[in-house]
């Protein structure tokens, strides 16, 4: 719309209820409307709201005078607050004055006492000072000071404890130079300890050590356990005591003087007496390769091994027949008569049995031919050699019986030879016998020492000791004395003794039952004849069997005794009824004596009861709201694939047993659904379905006069032509070149005065960027005849692009002319490419109008442009 400067045309006049308006109705696509003054005056108009208001604007310079209430629900931030006609002084405070607000000065009126204030805000933030008075805390339960971290408490004065002063989970710190006053007000002297004098004597310094403030070894131990060029000596008879589970581990050198015994006698090394994993010094030497350890009768020394290889056979089977690990086969080159020959099972084999391997040893089973029995029964002797071969092929039989046995060497042997394994451990050899063997064998029985066997010598007269338990690690058999007494035991120093605290239980009686005390039994003594008194309950806190006493009607009070319950003779009776619920769940029909509970079947409604029969185990029976069962309709809900909507926004189908529900997404027209996929922040919903920017219209409405003063054909243009209703000077008018509108021949005063719309610059974030014109119309009122040409013109006046013809709209008007102005309505036609229709920012719309004739005239235009707003 154009704006009215011309006030001799369109004079000021007051406005009448029935005077009407030019608007914009943003509800329809923002076309121009009329409405009378009356609607938007008196008691029919549109009032405005606060809301409206403050977005047109919301600051004023004029004041707000309210007579009723006004409620605040955000942030007040006023500059000021005048209260009784004052703004008030620095520090003082705005109270009540029971009819209004006054400034005041704190502590000019009879409140706001300690209390009061507390009750207000107890926080403070600022800093307390008490100066020539004390802070009392009064003697009430609860009173107190209490300082929570990290906040300190600083006294440089003397502080005075009467009290008990507790220090709970934390310390009591002394600086460099902090001290102790004892009750005689010394601070003590270096190393000397603070002793309690007593109840009520205070404490003191004392040169005395406090009895039992020794530390222990292992407060010693607790406290560092790493001593450095510090040894220890022990003197007298003492025992160093190491549990199982404690070692000694030393990397310096250890001597050892006396008798040391080392008692362990497993066979791995973490079981046996000495574990050695290293050369052994006999005084002289460590020994050479295949040297054994021997003994001197006063030391040891390593030797030559004895000649003769070795022992037995019959002398490595004396001291275990059992061999595992990887060297554990034996490998026979000659030959091996057996006698009988034991499987995995411990089974000798039956006639017919073959020997077979069954994956976890040999066994012996049946085959209906071919095995080594049925080969044995064919014929029992060959000429031929058995030969076993290949890794971990072994042969064992628990009787061998051979002729000869041959070694890997080949040989059979010769008279009183043993076979032995090689020097390189590969096979069996024959080698002469040791130069001794055992000649006799002598039992004795002695303490033990650490084993419980112990033999004198491997050859010759051999004495074998059998060591009875002496006591601590020293392994051996239980020691004659136990004199079939059960009431000794055989201690851990190897000696019989009665059990300890005075000897064991001998009997155990019951004795006649006494009032309890407090414990339900009671047993004495506790060794020997043992008494055990069971104790009745006899009231209160004392445990005890239930007394004899009770009847049917009778119940056992907490004094212990058996009685009535008040206000009846106890239930003698309970019966179960069941009927349908009319309200309550349960009743019962008297409260002593025979009593009927009833239990009540819900019955629908508001009616509570139990849940009634009728459910027969069937998943798909529900209890209904009126207390009948019934079948489920509906088994299971699925959500289906979402499709496009073709009416309503959801199918369900079927209605019953496996129901699928289909959400459907709007597709346009009247095809309810739920919003689709693919929308953006700047994009929107159109009503086909699909997602798009939005384009937004508005409408410019101009009107402008021409007059042609001077015969020609020359354009002409109206300076001031601007927005709605643009008023207009008859000797304004600017005659323009035939090649106008170009920027080489307009003036700037000439392209201003034709300017009917500019695209001004659309601040950031505002939504939208550029417009794009859309469509003009013209409405051309004149009292001449002739041909009206009126074109639209886009132009960049901030830069030397060339003016663009926009639209064209073409009136003719034809004689014979009637005596009164005759209008002509007329649509623009678009000349410009989609391309420039588009306006940047500054782009501005003029408007020319030429004649075919020349004379001289006056017309009046009314140009109505839509445009579209194009999202940012």
């Amino acid at each position: 719309m154009a704006k009215i400067e011309n006030t001799t045309v369109y004079p000021t006049v007051t406005p009448a209820a029935s005077d009407l308006l030019i608007a914009t109705d943003v509800s329809d696509n923002n076309k121009t409307v009329t409405f009378l003054v009356s609607s938007i005056v008196g008691g029919g108009g549109v009032l405005q709201d606060l809301q409206s208001v403050l977005d047109t604007g919301n600051t004023a310079v004029q004041n707000i005078n309210l007579t009723g209430n006004m409620t605040i629900i955000g942030t007040a931030a006023p500059t000021t607050i005048t209260a009784a006609g004052s703004t008030g002084t620095a520090g003082q405070i705005l109270s009540s004055t029971g009819t209004g607000l006054a400034w005041i000065t704190p502590g000019t009126k009879a409140c706001c006492g300690w209390e009061e204030t507390l009750v207000i805000d107890p926080a403070t933030s600022v800093d307390a000072f008490i100066q020539g008075s004390k802070l009392i805390v009064s003697a009430f339960a609860g009173g107190g000071i209490d300082i929570l971290a990290p906040s300190t408490l600083t006294n440089s004065g003397t502080s005075t404890f009467t009290g008990i002063t507790n220090i709970n989970g934390t310390e009591l710190s002394f600086n460099a130079t902090g001290q102790i006053n004892d009750s005689t007000g010394s601070i003590g002297v270096a190393g000397q300890w603070l002793t309690s004098q007593g109840p009520g004597l205070g404490v003191a310094w004392s040169n005395t050590k406090p009895p039992g403030s020794s530390n222990t070894l292992q407060e010693v131990l607790n406290a560092g356990n790493t001593s450095i060029s510090t040894g220890m000596t022990f003197t007298g008879t003492s025992v160093i005591s190491l549990g199982t589970t404690v070692s000694i581990s030393s990397s310096g050198s250890n001597e050892w003087y006396g008798n040391n015994t080392f008692s362990m006698n497993g066979n791995t090394a973490t079981t046996s007496g000495i574990a050695l994993t290293g050369t052994l010094w006999d005084g002289t030497s460590i020994g050479t390769a295949g040297q054994v350890l021997t003994s001197t009768g006063t030391g040891v020394l390593w030797a030559a091994a004895a000649s003769g290889g070795g022992n037995n056979l019959q002398q490595v089977l004396d001291l275990g027949n059992v061999a595992t690990g990887a060297n554990a086969n034996i490998s026979i080159t000659g030959s091996l008569t057996t006698g009988t020959i034991i499987d995995s099972s411990g089974s000798a084999g039956a006639i017919g049995q073959y020997l077979s391997i069954n994956g976890s040893g040999l066994s012996w089973v049946n085959n209906a031919c071919c095995n080594l029995q049925d080969v044995l029964t064919v014929g029992a002797t060959a000429t031929t050699s058995i030969v076993l071969s290949g890794a971990g092929i072994s042969l064992t039989a628990p009787t061998v019986i051979p002729g000869l046995i041959q070694d890997g060497g080949g040989s059979v042997g010769l008279a009183n030879q043993v076979l032995t394994i090689n020097a390189a451990g590969t096979a069996l050899e024959w080698n002469n016998a040791p130069a001794a063997g055992v000649s006799s064998l002598t039992p004795v029985i002695a303490p033990s020492i650490g084993a419980p066997l112990s033999l004198s010598s491997t050859t010759g007269a051999i004495v074998l000791t059998s060591h009875e338990y002496a006591g601590g690690n020293n392994v051996g058999y239980v020691p004659a004395g136990g004199n079939n007494d059960p009431l000794l035991f055989l201690n851990g120093a190897g000696n019989w003794t009665a059990a300890a605290g005075g000897g064991a239980v001998t009997s155990v009686s019951t004795t006649a039952v006494a009032v309890s005390t407090g414990n339900p039994l009671v047993i004495t003594p506790t060794t020997g004849a043992v008494l055990v008194t069971p104790q009745r309950y006899n009231g209160f806190t004392n445990e005890g069997f239930v007394p004899r006493g009770g009847g049917a009607t009778t119940f056992l009070r907490g004094d212990g005794s058996w009685a009535i319950p008040p206000g009846g003779s106890g239930v003698t009776s309970l019966t179960a009824a069941y009927a349908p619920s009319t309200g309550l769940p349960m009743d019962l029909s008297a409260a002593t004596g025979a009593i009927t509970i009833s239990s009540y079947a819900y019955t629908g409604g508001t009616n509570v009861g139990h849940v009634p029969t009728g459910g027969l185990g069937d998943p798909n029976r529900s209890l209904r709201g009126d207390g009948t069962w019934a079948v489920q309709d509906v088994t299971s809900v699925t959500a289906g694939a979402p499709s496009a909507s073709t009416g309503s926004p959801i199918t369900i189908a079927p209605t019953s047993g496996a129901v699928v529900v289909t959400s459907k997404e709007y597709a346009g027209a009247n095809n309810v659904g739920h919003v689709p996929t693919g929308g953006t922040l700047t994009t929107y919903l159109a009503g086909d379905g699909t997602w798009s920017a939005p384009k937004q219209t508005f409408q410019i409405d101009n009107r402008f006069y021409g007059q042609k003063i001077t015969a020609g054909t020359s354009y002409f243009a109206l300076p001031g032509a601007v927005k709605v209703n643009a008023s207009f000077d008859p000797s304004g008018l600017q005659p323009v070149s035939t090649s106008a509108p170009s920027t080489g021949t307009w003036s700037y005063d000439e392209l201003q005065g034709a300017v009917v719309h500019t695209n001004s610059n659309i601040p950031a974030g505002c939504g939208f960027d550029s417009q794009q014109f859309c469509s003009a119309k013209i409405v051309t009122t004149t009292t001449t005849p002739g041909i009206y040409v009126t074109e639209l013109w886009k132009v960049s006046p901030c830069s030397a692009i060339v003016p663009v013809l926009v639209a064209t709209a073409t009136d003719t008007f034809s004689a014979p002319f009637p005596t009164t102005a005759v209008a002509q309505c007329r649509d623009f036609v678009l000349t410009a490419v989609p391309a420039d229709l588009n306006m940047a920012a500054g782009d501005q719309i003029i408007v020319t109008q030429r004649y075919n004739f020349a004379v001289i005239f006056s017309v009046v235009n009314n140009v109505s442009i839509t445009f579209v707003q194009i999202p940012a």
